[in-house]
């Protein structure tokens, strides 16, 4: 789960068999196992379940302009 992740993170755009493309403001992810899971790429231990949501607005950048 973490290479396929970090595949995603890069913005890899490359077709993997263990991969599905999803969408939608909540997806969850369960596996029959445990897998390590990582927070900013640093590991924070392992789960069966993942939950991840989108919180419109909630992030907010500031870049340089160009």
């Amino acid at each position: 789960m973490c290479r396929v992740g970090a595949r995603l993170a890069r913005g890899s755009q490359r077709e993997d068999e263990r991969l599905e493309r999803t969408r939608g403001r909540r997806v969850e992810i369960t596996t029959d196992a445990d897998e390590v899971a990582q927070l900013d790429g640093d590991p924070v231990g392992t789960t069966r379940r993942l939950v991840v949501e989108v919180r419109p607005r909630a992030l907010h950048l500031q870049v340089p302009p160009d």
